[in-house]
């Protein structure tokens, strides 16, 4: 069965799965080759780059798209079920079809020839990069695994999610993130995703810069980094937080954009340790 993913035109509530948000499923850059070797804190990850390359981070908005679909079939059943969601188990579709139009217009892409190539190439990485991790049973597993295992394109695209993707949607461990996302460049959405992933609702949060660093798993050296993160709290673009970097401490410190936020971040500044 192909489930049809529509959104009502005035509902923008995008959902990310958390562990894509931490850790290095993809790339800054397209047309990334270097296959990913990664481990941290038991995670381990092993990525293999496909003809189009490895996934960046502009693909990844495809499995957001994907994600809030599934989440938001499981909140409907939910709501009708009126059991607690530790209890509840109904079954996404695996199958989905979507326009890519549709996808373009909500992603905050141009509809154009370039757009839909994009896209069209955004699907056969996807596709076509193998995986292995131990995420979801904490064991070393020996098999290579897909984000989609079948794509076509007709009328509207059809995938198949693989099925270690489709378990990993069906956790619901997911993050909510805000429409301005998509208009960030490709360095600042895998730092938000980072930070978003751990900051939840505090006022303010602090990490270590080098241990930002090997999360992400930036292919930079860490000086580049240091400055790629100077640049993003200099354009202040990041959407409900605003990061500053404390030279002194050698860390990112984020502040909420909330009225506590904005009186913590005026205390740091005034402490003089950035």
């Amino acid at each position: 069965m192909i489930n049809n993913i529509r959104f009502d035109k005035n509902e923008k509530v995008s959902k990310s799965i958390q562990v894509f948000m931490e850790l290095p499923f993809y790339v800054t850059k397209k047309h990334t080759y270097k296959n990913i070797s990664f481990l941290y804190d038991g995670k381990s990850i092993e990525i293999r780059s496909g003809e189009y390359g490895l996934p960046c981070i502009d693909d990844y908005d495809v499995l957001i798209y994907i994600t809030t679909y599934i989440i938001g079939v499981i909140n409907v059943e939910l709501k009708k079920s009126k059991i607690n969601i530790d209890e509840f188990d109904v079954k996404p579709p695996k199958r989905l079809s979507f326009s890519a139009y549709d996808f373009l217009k909500y992603s905050s892409r141009s509809v154009c020839g370039k757009s839909y190539d994009a896209l069209y190439e955004s699907l056969l990485r996807l596709y076509d990069t193998k995986i292995k991790t131990n995420f979801l049973d904490g064991n070393n597993s020996e098999t290579w695994s897909r984000f989609i295992d079948e794509v076509s394109f007709s009328n509207n695209i059809e995938v198949k999610l693989s099925d270690w993707l489709y378990r990993l949607m069906h956790t619901k461990k997911v993050k909510t993130i805000e429409n301005s996302y998509y208009q960030l460049k490709p360095s600042e959405k895998r730092v938000y995703n980072l930070i978003k992933k751990h900051f939840g609702i505090k006022a303010t949060w602090n990490m270590g810069l080098n241990k930002i660093y090997k999360k992400l798993n930036v292919q930079t050296t860490i000086y580049q980094f240091r400055h790629m993160i100077r640049q993003i709290s200099k354009r202040n673009k990041l959407p409900s937080f605003r990061i500053m970097y404390s030279k002194k401490l050698d860390s990112v410190y984020v502040f909420a954009r909330t009225d506590q936020g904005n009186k913590l971040l005026n205390d740091f500044i005034i402490s003089g340790i950035y």
